[in-house]
């Protein structure tokens, strides 16, 4: 559903600062989170930065609806990696992989 109405509504792509990007709302996440899932994810990034490996996120998919328009993203895909990024930001706060995404 949402699918449809992204692409007549796409406007680019963008750096988004972690800050300004909201997990989806309830009524609209298509999955709960999985903890095994993010724990796989946190483990993988963290063995990169370990490694002196660069972390390349992959993009996420967000909306913003005008009828709540509050200078957010909202996120319809790529919770789990923002979820370990918010995370990950927490621990390497200089990193700048982990300012936007």
């Amino acid at each position: 559903m949402y699918a449809t109405e992204t692409r007549h509504k796409f406007v680019g792509e963008f750096n988004v600062p972690l800050s300004s990007i909201k997990f989806a709302a309830e009524d609209r996440a298509v999955r709960e989170l999985n903890p095994t899932h993010l724990a796989e994810l946190e483990a993988s990034f963290r063995t990169n930065l370990a490694n002196g490996i660069r972390i390349n996120f992959p993009p996420a998919t967000g909306v913003i609806f005008e009828e709540e328009f509050r200078n957010e993203v909202e996120l319809i895909d790529g919770n789990h990696t923002h979820h370990v990024m918010l995370h990950m930001q927490e621990l390497y706060p200089g990193k700048e992989e982990l300012k936007t995404r």
